[in-house]
């Protein structure tokens, strides 16, 4: 007997969108097949910090055991820098009730154990297998695998990171310009690092994210102009520039000769048309990326993943699978609000921080201000949306 090749669900990327889409749709009833083009996990370019939503939603899932493993440190606050300014800290708000505000990770140990966790529930993960070729043919779609197998489906998720080919198969995908880049390496530091993640505000708006990976060990990653990388001759030059210009990095952290390796990627956001198409949807980055200013790429990626089996389990419950459509439209305006509130959030912060006299002004604030501190932290780090943080921000000065 020849085994089908036809599911309900087939889910393109094996990152954390596309892990924790097809376990918890597998876990509503569906037949899911899962294909990662990659036979082994990478460690992807990312900050590597888990905000305090994303920890919700792994809890609110069953996995938070995840979190317990190796490579897997609690966070407690934030540290913000300015070589002008100074140095500005505060716990997250969850510090205050034992709670850990968010997770360091090491992505690679994450994105291996949340799949190991999908196929151990039934998914059925595809390792190594490039989806090469999309064709839909009513209802659903076929998929072509590079080593030219095909597969059928009623609904197709893209979750295939910020090049998706997905989004680009669709014709979704908007072409960004190569005007920033994102730089990372791993740097070890002279003493146990705290349980903090950093921010240091450079000139021209870039900036410097410091999350801790080990004991003794950073995630240092720059985000910068493309026109910066020319003046200091490359990836290389950028980090010793700022790293020689800015003492307090030079406090704990240890710049080895030769230097370490460097990863860049570039454009660091990724816009599309639209997050859904007949009988097809995005999750993850694969469905709009924000510049990583706000640190919160792999919680987008959860709460995507999260919105949108809600959604095709209530479809699944109202037994209205022909027309999941409708319940695609349902995902595309929860995830626009979503989307509105941090692309807003973050296009206003990158505004912010070129911005010198206004920088001073609200280190001055936040400084004398420790709720209002506070309240910031918590935008932050998600633990309020930005419009219930910047209100709480808001209440805290007048009532401050």
């Amino acid at each position: 007997m020849i085994a089908s090749t036809h599911t309900d669900i087939i889910v393109v990327g094996g990152g954390p969108a596309g892990s924790l889409t097809a376990y918890l749709l597998h876990q509503a009833g569906f037949s899911v097949r899962l294909f990662e083009a990659n036979p082994t996990v990478k460690r992807k370019i990312c900050g590597e910090f888990l905000c305090f939503e994303g920890v919700t939603i792994l809890g609110q899932a069953g996995l938070s055991a995840l979190l317990e493993g190796d490579g897997a440190l609690p966070g407690n606050g934030v540290k913000i820098v300015s070589n002008t300014h100074g140095v500005i800290k505060s716990d997250f708000p969850q510090v205050k009730r034992d709670e850990p505000g968010g997770y360091c990770l090491n992505r690679q140990v994450f994105d291996e154990a949340l799949l190991k966790v999908t196929e151990g529930a039934g998914v059925m993960l595809h390792r190594g297998s490039p989806i090469t070729h999309l064709q839909h043919q009513l209802p659903g779609w076929q998929v072509t695998t590079q080593l030219g197998a095909t597969y059928t489906c009623d609904l197709l998720v893209g979750a295939d990171g910020f090049r998706s080919i997905v989004a680009r198969q669709l014709g979704l995908t908007i072409p960004a310009p190569k005007k920033r880049y994102a730089l990372r390496c791993f740097l070890p530091t002279r003493r146990k690092n705290e349980r903090v993640i950093e921010m240091h505000l450079l000139d021209e708006g870039n900036y410097i994210g410091i999350d801790v990976v080990e004991d003794y060990c950073v995630n240092f990653s720059i985000v910068a102009n493309g026109d910066t990388l020319k003046q200091h001759g490359g990836a290389e030059g950028v980090i010793r520039h700022y790293y020689q210009t800015h003492p307090v990095l030079q406090e704990n952290i240890m710049l080895p000769d030769p230097m370490p390796p460097i990863e860049a990627m570039s454009p660091v956001s990724h816009r599309v048309k639209d997050c859904i198409a007949p009988d097809a949807v995005l999750v993850g980055d694969a469905g709009g990326f924000i510049e990583p200013l706000t640190g919160e790429g792999m919680t987008i990626a959860l709460w995507t993943a999260t919105t949108l089996a809600k959604q095709l389990a209530r479809c699944r419950e109202n037994r209205a699978w022909q027309q999941r459509n409708r319940y695609l439209r349902a995902y595309k305006r929860q995830k626009q609000w979503h989307y509105f509130q941090k692309s807003t959030l973050a296009q206003f912060l990158y505004w912010f921080i070129k911005q010198e006299q206004a920088v001073d002004q609200a280190y001055r604030f936040l400084s004398q201000r420790p709720q209002c501190l506070e309240a910031f932290t918590g935008v932050i780090n998600n633990t309020y949306t930005p419009l219930r943080g910047f209100f709480a921000l808001a209440l805290a000065a007048l009532i401050g």
